[in-house]
């Protein structure tokens, strides 16, 4: 059974306006509530969660958020999740998106890849006037200690200006504090920083703005410490870890009276992604052309092979290929091959009932074999296709490839190849060190869409035919372009102190900014942020130090450098 609010500050007072309405209709007094009202309606209680990346989440991820809400959910409470967004980190256009591994659920939320509290691309206050929430989740604090390498002391201090924040706002805002869920490897000084905010909690608390502390599960481990571990790299959570965070903020939210605990012991879906790529394959000399198309959150797979001919057992051909296409060499003239492939993130491999389609070649070449059955085993899960099978010559490579840059892609050519029904074009980005992706198509000329402007990318071709495929072209750069975005208009520095705000005019065209900041001392360093996202125009400069400081905001366009402008500030 649901628990409700034992005091619900602005929950209680909608509810209780409503009532005061219909008791004045019924007592005759004149009303602002519409006649048509007969019974106030169900009043849920709006929760707003701000947070990192760690909330956020990334391509493939159901998130915490989304195991917390089913919960409550399932529990029959009543609750809005409120924020400025609904989609989370697309971790193939460094964008957002909404390639959630399970999209059914409240996904409203305040939380940005690469926030703090330090610097704040989601200010409490304008959360607080925009959506109104009943209770506020700060699970903030892991960039903080881990980047900006702030004292557990200073971050406490951060915690506080939010909820008073919070409460300049509605002084009945109710708050839940997330501890910081990460080892002391990874985190530094985050044990410490726990116990402070388990201290200070109990003393920020009133009775009309109660705040609790979501506790950090114990049990929590991350890749570096084990490989039963909770996050699918060293800090962000994989689906067991984002249960253990959606836990604690239940129990944290149920002291508040909203919802229930979360019911021990925990309950895990299947670990990794679930999404499973699709196979295709080409033959060639002693080798086979592999593509795929990749599942989101994917960032590198492995490859399954099976020697169908010398009946062994599936063995790890190659592991961790990145991008979506891989040549395997060595294989034996006349033997039939079955493979697949099996989609990972970073550290985390999905589990086997996500590998792809299984594909089925004979290698030209070598005495006459019978073909051998693909079956079942033990590791995987085999869901044959036609292989290619010709003793045939291969196309030749393409000749005359193009490529010629456009705006945030590439446009490439080239002569069409006797005998090929198809062409594989491979682009890679050289810049971001990404594997090779793979392009199917039957004309002679493609623009490949979607690219960074100003990164320098590698092309391929590859012609296909009944007799398998030809070896690549040699690589051919390119670099996709797009406008200069000018410099940002009306930089400022507002308020006073050592936290005052920095503040800038969106500029379109670009996609981010990069902020940085130096001490105005002749010689000293510049110190650069983690990218700003386009609609960012506002940061807390936090972690300024005493003295004059030179604060530089440059426009970028993926990576076409922009304008930039420079302030002076001085920080007493």
């Amino acid at each position: 059974m649901a628990l409700t609010r034992s005091v619900a500050p602005r929950a209680g007072r909608r509810a209780i306006a409503a009532l005061a309405c219909l008791l004045a209709a019924a007592a005759g007094v004149p009303s602002l509530a519409s006649a048509a009202v007969e019974t106030p309606g169900p009043v849920p209680v709006r929760i707003a969660v701000l947070g990192d990346s760690i909330t956020d989440g990334s391509s493939g991820d159901y998130t915490w958020r989304y195991f917390l809400e089913r919960h409550l959910r399932a529990v029959g409470s009543d609750v809005d999740l409120v924020g400025p967004r609904d989609d989370l980190f697309d971790m193939e256009s460094f964008g957002r998106g909404h390639s959630y591994a399970d999209p059914d659920f409240d996904r409203d939320h305040g939380a940005e890849w690469g926030d703090s509290m330090a610097w704040q691309f989601n200010p409490v206050a304008p959360v607080m006037e925009e959506h109104q929430p009943d209770v506020l989740v700060n699970a903030i604090g892991s960039s903080d200690l881990r980047f900006w390498l702030l004292s557990p002391e200073r971050v406490l201090e951060l915690v506080e200006e939010r909820v008073a924040v919070a409460r300049s706002v509605d002084p009945d805002i109710d708050v839940v504090l997330v501890q910081v869920f990460a080892e002391e490897d990874q985190v530094p000084n985050g044990r410490a920083y726990n116990a402070l905010l388990g201290a200070r909690a109990a003393e920020l608390s009133t009775p009309r703005s109660r705040v609790v502390v979501a506790l950090a599960d114990p049990t929590y481990r991350t890749s570096s410490q084990t490989d039963a571990a909770d996050t699918w790299d060293d800090i962000h959570p994989d689906t067991s870890g984002q249960v253990k965070y959606a836990a604690s903020v239940a129990d944290a939210l149920a002291e508040l009276g909203v919802g229930a605990p979360y019911p021990r012991p925990l309950a895990v879906p299947p670990e990794g992604l679930r999404h499973a790529p699709e196979l295709q394959a080409a033959v060639g000399e002693e080798s086979a052309t592999l593509w795929w198309s990749a599942p989101p959150g994917a960032t590198a797979h492995d490859v399954w092979m099976e020697d169908l001919s010398a009946r062994s057992a599936p063995r790890l051909a190659l592991s961790q290929v990145r991008g979506t296409t891989v040549q395997v060499l060595g294989l034996t003239p006349g033997s039939t091959y079955a493979l697949r492939v099996l989609p990972r993130k970073h550290l985390q491999a999905a589990l086997p009932d996500m590998q792809s389609n299984a594909v089925v070649l004979t290698v030209p070449g070598g005495p006459p074999a019978p073909q051998p059955t693909l079956g079942p085993t033990p590791s995987l899960t085999p869901s044959p296709t036609p292989g290619l099978v010709s003793a045939a010559t291969p196309p030749v490579p393409p000749r005359g490839l193009d490529v010629r840059p456009a705006r945030g892609a590439l446009r490439v050519s080239w002569s069409p190849v006797p005998g090929a029904a198809s062409y594989l074009v491979l682009v890679r980005d050289r810049d971001a060190r990404t594997g090779w992706r793979s392009l199917p198509t039957s004309a002679t000329a493609l623009r490949i869409e979607g690219l960074r402007a100003g990164a320098r990318h590698a092309v391929r071709v590859q012609a296909l035919g009944e007799a398998g495929i030809s070896a690549p072209t040699s690589a051919v750069r390119g670099i996709p372009t797009a406008p200069t975005p000018p410099r940002p208009r009306r930089l400022r520095i507002v308020g006073d102190g050592q936290a005052p705000e920095l503040r800038w005019r969106r500029v379109g065209g670009a996609t981010h900014y990069r902020v940085s900041y130096r001490s105005a001392r002749p010689g000293a360093p510049w110190r650069t942020l983690p990218e700003v996202p386009q609609r960012v125009t506002r940061l807390v400069l936090t972690p300024l130090t005493r003295g004059r400081h030179l604060i530089r905001v440059r426009s970028f366009h993926d990576l076409v450098r922009g304008g930039a402008d420079t302030v002076v500030h001085r920080t007493m």
